[in-house]
């Protein structure tokens, strides 16, 4: 096992497992019901957290500071390639008028915090560099998604910027759920006596990525059995080529770009998976902020976000395998 995992092979074996696991029963995956199953996913964040506060090297996590340059262009490719992508693709015919304004709000989701960080450090790239982008993209989110729906997206209806209910929605929850854990996790490193280290430090690496094919098991259940498996069957087969397809070029570009951004191996990886994957936590919530809570409108906003989530949790651990070797 100690072999398997940190290769990744085991993870992807285990998220493959889950994942057709639920989509045989996704009853099973909710049967705590919705209250128990939401506690259990925010319990599992706060444990990945903890985990990578433990491997936490602050210094390295405020480096994203350092360079003003590096910073802002980085954080601008996050939004601007996948848009650039989407426009290319409509203009070319590969994505109809009527999945363009759910893509493009899809392109403008920040970068996801958990399987950015945990695939960087499961690829050799540097962790904390990634934590530290990823946080700041989460924390520019509430600005940024609501000035691209007005001005670039601008669906049928009346637009607004729900600035405040955004900010209400992601600071707390990324500071219970991502910072206090973190500092905990650090904190707790320093009081573990050392012949505990060895052992922790192996749990550490391994346990978050069991913990994210546990939240996607829970996230596609949950999606199941609130959409239907008909409908959603019959989007995903409607949209997994475009997102699919769209998802490996951006993971193209990015590995481009974020050679061009950072010239060192660890910072170059960390970039990358900022660059190429978006946030399924924060962009449920945004999409309800701004579309409302038509479930027959809701579903071709959201739907897109849910399945390019499990299509780069699949994808992009393939590709941490391929650059961890």
């Amino acid at each position: 096992m100690k072999r398997v995992f940190p290769n990744g092979t085991g993870f992807v074996a285990i998220l493959a497992l889950l994942l057709g696991w639920a989509w045989i029963d996704p009853k099973a995956a909710v049967s705590g019901g919705p209250v128990i199953t939401g506690l259990f996913a925010n319990f599992l964040i706060v444990v990945i957290f903890f985990l990578q506060g433990w491997r936490l090297r602050p210094a390295r996590m405020f480096e994203v500071w350092a360079d003003g340059y590096t910073l802002w262009i980085t954080q601008i490719a996050i939004i601007a390639t996948p848009v650039a992508l989407v426009l290319s693709g409509w203009a070319v015919g590969v994505i109809s008028e009527e999945k363009l304004s759910p893509f493009l709000l899809l392109a403008c989701l920040p970068t996801t915090i958990s399987s950015c960080v945990v695939y960087a450090r499961g690829a050799g790239g540097d962790g904390d560099y990634a934590l530290g982008h990823a946080t700041l993209s989460n924390l520019l989110a509430p600005f940024l998604v609501p000035l691209a729906w007005f001005f670039l997206i601008r669906p049928s209806g009346p637009a607004h910027f729900p600035m405040t209910s955004a900010l209400m929605e992601v600071v707390p929850n990324m500071l219970l759920l991502v910072g206090l854990p973190c500092f905990f996790g650090w904190w707790f490193r320093k009081a573990v006596t050392p012949k505990l280290k060895p052992l922790a430090e192996w749990l550490a690496g391994n346990l978050p990525l069991v913990g994210i094919a546990l939240l996607a098991y829970f996230s596609l259940g949950q999606a199941l059995i609130l959409h239907g498996r008909e409908q959603c069957r019959a989007e995903a087969v409607e949209l997994l080529l475009p997102l699919g397809g769209g998802f490996l070029l951006l993971s193209f570009f990015s590995w481009f770009l974020s050679g061009l951004i950072r010239r060192d191996r660890g910072g170059r990886v960390a970039t990358f998976f900022c660059l190429s994957q978006k946030s399924l936590a924060l962009g449920i919530p945004m999409v309800h902020l701004l579309v409302g809570s038509n479930d027959a409108e809701l579903f071709k906003w959201v739907f897109p976000v849910i399945l390019l989530h499990f299509i780069q949790l699949v994808l992009g651990a393939l590709i941490m395998l391929l650059l961890r070797r």
